[in-house]
């Protein structure tokens, strides 16, 4: 008997991280961050951080972030080239910032109206919490078989670096592990949004 095989894979999901090479911004953007903290110590309502600081999505609008801007931008261009998105429309970039303090976590979210999303990593110190991308197919968590590769049901933790920018889909949610170190953590949270949409809100 001979036994033939076929196989199709369906419904994956695809993470893209790049390396900028935009580090040289950091102490600046990492200054201004900490000023905009300063001078509005309460941050804006959001669902997922807890013991942090997160901004609106408007960080974009102020021109020291614009080399993180440009280079994002055709980052997310690349990924639709990939993706062979047709019809899209014009988009636009809009950015955030988190900081998580040491004990700080990001819940489990996603980020709702948003064309794709992404995060760029400033500051990075040891430990300070993997992000952790979540299946996002509700069957999954029922099977009793579980595994973390590609084909698996089980969360998957990446561990950022700064200068990386990582982007999914905004689809796909996510959650950000324990800030262990003694040092904030600080990213750019990053939608792309139809241009003629309005700002998301606070994720």
């Amino acid at each position: 008997m001979k036994v033939e095989m076929f196989s199709k894979d369906l419904f994956q999901t695809r993470v893209y991280t790049f390396n900028l090479g935009l580090e040289s911004h950091h102490d600046a953007w990492i200054r201004h961050i900490e000023n905009l903290r300063k001078n509005s110590p309460e941050p804006p309502s959001s669902r997922s951080v807890r013991n942090g600081w997160k901004a609106d999505f408007k960080v974009f609008e102020n021109p020291i972030f614009d080399p993180l801007n440009q280079v994002a931008k055709g980052c997310f261009e690349h990924v639709f080239q990939q993706e062979s998105v047709v019809n899209l429309q014009p988009f636009k970039l809009h950015g955030s910032v988190n900081i998580t303090d040491p004990g700080g976590f990001n819940m489990q979210h996603g980020h709702a109206g948003a064309l794709y999303s992404g995060c760029y990593y400033v500051r990075v110190p040891e430990n300070s919490g993997d992000i952790t991308f979540h299946d996002p197919r509700p069957g999954a968590v029922y099977s009793p078989l579980k595994s973390n590769q590609v084909f698996g049901s089980l969360q998957v933790l990446f561990t950022p670096q700064e200068g990386q920018l990582v982007l999914f889909p905004s689809w796909l949610e996510h959650s950000v592990q324990p800030n262990d170190s003694d040092v904030s953590r600080i990213s750019i949270p990053i939608n792309a949004d139809i241009a003629s949409m309005s700002l998301p809100g606070a994720l």
